[in-house]
C-alpha cells in the first residue's frame, strides 16, 4: 500500500497556493478596488480562500489518520490470526 504522501506532489507555498486560488475565485482578474462593496467583497473572496486552504490540510490530515488507523487495525488482525 502506497502512503499519500508519496503520491502528493512536492508541496508548495501556502502563500503560493493561496494567491493561486484568490486569482480563480476573482474570475481570472487581477485585483483592482475601487468601491467599498468591491473591498467587501473582496474580503469575502480573501476569507473564503484561507477557509478552502485550511479544509484542504484538514482534509489530508483526516487522510493520513484513516491510513494509520487503517494500518493499525490490519496489524492488530495479524497478530490474532498469528494466535
Amino acid at each position: 500500500m502506497v502512503n499519500d504522501k508519496e503520491k502528493r506532489s512536492p508541496a508548495r507555498p501556502r502563500s503560493e497556493m493561496y494567491l493561486e486560488l484568490l486569482y480563480h475565485e476573482n474570475g481570472g482578474k487581477k485585483m483592482q478596488l475601487k468601491t467599498e462593496k468591491e473591498r467587501e467583497l473582496d474580503k469575502l473572496i480573501l476569507e473564503r480562500a484561507h477557509i478552502l486552504l485550511d479544509l484542504q490540510d484538514l482534509q489530508q490530515k483526516k487522510r493520513d489518520c484513516d491510513y494509520k488507523i487503517s494500518k493499525l487495525r490490519f496489524e492488530m488482525n495479524e497478530r490474532e490470526d498469528d494466535k
